[in-house]
């Protein structure tokens, strides 16, 4: 496996610890939450998206995150879904973390 198959793994493991199921599920719960205006891909691109800037740029805040997602190429999101969908992922993200191994204690 070559550096960049590995890092997507990795970023993959991270993003959805339990695997295509878990991202199925995230994806069947914001379409429902979004009245089913958009592709499960679409929201799937835009989850991955919000997900990897959380993951790869820790202190980039949550508007900045809204911000980037909006000036997407393509994007066909309005800004108060995309502001549903960093929610979720960010609600998402602190439960994964605080289920990590090297999450600290306290």
């Amino acid at each position: 496996m070559n550096i960049m198959q590995t890092l997507m793994t990795e970023m993959n493991r991270r993003m959805f610890p339990g695997g295509k199921a878990e991202e199925r599920a995230d994806v069947t719960v914001l379409r429902q939450r979004l009245n089913r205006k958009y592709t499960g891909r679409e929201i799937n691109t835009l989850l991955r998206y919000v997900l990897s800037n959380m993951l790869l740029f820790e202190r980039k805040n949550r508007d900045d995150i809204i911000k980037s997602a909006c000036e997407r190429n393509n994007n066909t999101f309005t800004r108060e879904d995309i502001e549903t969908v960093v929610s979720y992922a960010d609600m998402k993200a602190r439960k994964d973390h605080s289920r990590h191994p090297d999450a600290k204690r306290t």
